[in-house]
């Protein structure tokens, strides 16, 4: 996240503590730190909802547009206006559809299940090791197989096929219950409506450069405060913030992810070729920064 958004406004005001006598240094210093916290959530927050507002607007046609050829390809294939008018009337008309969507769709699912994408390694210059790169693929293959991943890659090239987007989600897992190991899984997003990606990425196919993405869901009310534990009767003033993320019954929930970006001095060691990082004002005295050969701003 861009650091004039993150720390905008992050002044803290006057600790109400300065005026008393005899107030632990450690209590003001503690309020100060959590009113500078406070401050950055909130624009943290601002920062998320201006731009989910942004990415929904940008992507309002695409999903009305797929919305459409999803309910064509089921077999609504029949304006509302042409069915009004074969049914209306003194002599009413059958409204039939045959439809032959299904086969051709179904051609293409069937040529990436007989030849199912997966994730490989390989060690591709003088600095790999092929010996790591084998043990990592063994890695891979194991989380492929324990998370089930083939559901996960045809789910979502299903969705890519019937409406031009799909999405697979890699994240980690508690082993079980009662253990604080974490383990890698591979799920599928089973409405790839529920995913909005940053505009700006949209030039890679699998949006790699895209600096945010939400991941949405609908939460009714009581399952919502049962769970985060909120009052239901401040429900109200939740509504009162003037956007549509509450109404009566429900609320909406969004995980957000975004990227950080740190200025950083690359460069190249002239005896090794080795390439390395600093900060991007680094002292003059650096040997690091004497024995390069070639630097580059990031």
């Amino acid at each position: 996240m861009p650091s004039d958004l993150l720390y905008l406004g992050l002044q803290a005001p006057p600790s109400p503590f300065s005026s008393l006598s005899g107030t632990s240094p450690a209590i003001e210093r503690d309020y100060r730190r959590a009113t500078r916290q406070r401050a950055q959530d909130q624009a943290i927050l601002a920062g998320a909802r201006e731009r989910f507002q942004i990415v929904s607007t940008f992507e309002a046609d695409w999903r009305r547009l797929s919305a459409e050829d999803q309910r064509f390809a089921a077999g609504e294939q029949w304006d509302p206006w042409a069915v009004q008018q074969r049914i209306s009337g003194p002599n009413p008309r059958s409204v039939s559809t045959i439809n032959l969507l299904p086969k051709f769709i179904h051609q293409i699912t069937n040529d990436e299940r007989a030849n199912r994408p997966s994730i490989r390694i390989r060690p591709v210059d003088n600095v790999s090791d092929p010996d790591t790169a084998w043990v990592r693929q063994g890695l891979i293959r194991h989380i492929e197989y324990d998370s089930d991943a083939d559901v996960a890659y045809d789910t979502a090239f299903d969705h890519a096929v019937r409406i031009g987007k799909g999405f697979v989600r890699v994240l980690t897992e508690f082993e079980d219950p009662w253990s604080f190991r974490q383990v890698v899984k591979i799920r599928r997003v089973l409405n790839p409506y529920c995913v909005y990606c940053d505009p700006a990425g949209r030039q890679d196919p699998d949006y790699q450069r895209m600096n945010y993405a939400f991941v949405i869901d609908r939460m009714p009310k009581t399952a919502f405060c049962e769970r985060y534990e909120v009052d239901s009767s401040s429900w109200g003033q939740w509504q009162s913030m003037g956007d549509t993320w509450v109404d009566d019954s429900e609320c909406l929930i969004a995980e957000y992810f975004y990227k950080e970006w740190l200025k950083v001095l690359l460069l190249e060691k002239g005896q090794t070729g080795e390439v390395r990082y600093m900060p991007a004002d680094p002292l003059d005295d650096e040997d690091d920064f004497q024995t390069a050969i070639e630097l580059r701003r990031v």
